[in-house]
This record gives C-alpha cells, structure tokens and sequence, in this order.
C-alpha cells in the first residue's frame, strides 16, 4: 500500500506518494493556486499520473 502526502506552500504546493517503507516513490511540485483547493487537485492529478499506481493502492 502507498501514501500520498501534500504540502501546500507559499509559492508551490508538492505531492509525494510513500510505500508501507515511508520510501519515497514519486513527487510532483505545482504552482500554488489562489484558491489553494486547486493547487492540491492539480498536485494530486499530477503526482498520481506520473507515478501510474492505481488509485485503489492509496491507503
């Protein structure tokens, strides 16, 4: 099973996915949106994409 973490910071807003190992397995790092709402679903979108693990794996 992986984890996804995001920190939404002041200039961007950063996704990782970690195994049961807290190893990291991908991370993404967008832009932070003025509604913040939509920099967490572009991070989360992204992150998920690019690391191609099934949504059913994220615990």
């Amino acid at each position: 099973m992986y984890r996804i973490g995001i920190d939404v910071g002041g200039t961007n807003t950063d996704a990782v996915i970690i195994n049961e190992n807290l190893e990291l397995i991908h991370g993404v790092k967008v832009p932070t949106s003025g509604d913040i709402q939509t920099g967490i679903e572009s991070a989360l979108h992204k992150v998920m994409a690019e690391s191609q693990i099934e949504a059913g794996s994220i615990s």
